[in-house]
């Protein structure tokens, strides 16, 4: 039996439940959210067990060439959250390379 996968409405990773599990764990520091261009970044993080902190999944990264600018990711979504004043500090762990 498959399940649905749904971009959580908060940190836009997936989940197949209303909540991610990492947002929905209570023992993560929620101040501190660390901004990625996609799940494989959250995946390879959580791997290292070394952060405890939330997540913001941007959906890519800005590329004029390709046509993706700031409206095309969750860059609004990121500054909501900041905006509430649930984040005190957020960690940009983003490529500083083309890819292409």
């Amino acid at each position: 039996m498959q399940k649905n996968m749904y971009f959580y409405r908060v940190c836009n990773v997936l989940s197949d439940t209303d909540t991610c599990d990492i947002c929905a764990n209570l023992q993560r520091d929620r101040s501190i959210v660390c901004v990625v261009e996609s799940i494989r970044e959250v995946l390879c993080i959580e791997n290292t067990q070394q952060y405890n902190g939330l997540y913001h999944v941007l959906g890519g990264i800005i590329s004029p060439m390709d046509g993706i600018g700031p409206d095309d990711l969750k860059i609004a979504l990121l500054l909501e959250r900041i905006t509430r004043g649930d984040v005190k500090e957020a960690i940009l762990a983003l490529s500083t390379t083309n890819r292409n």
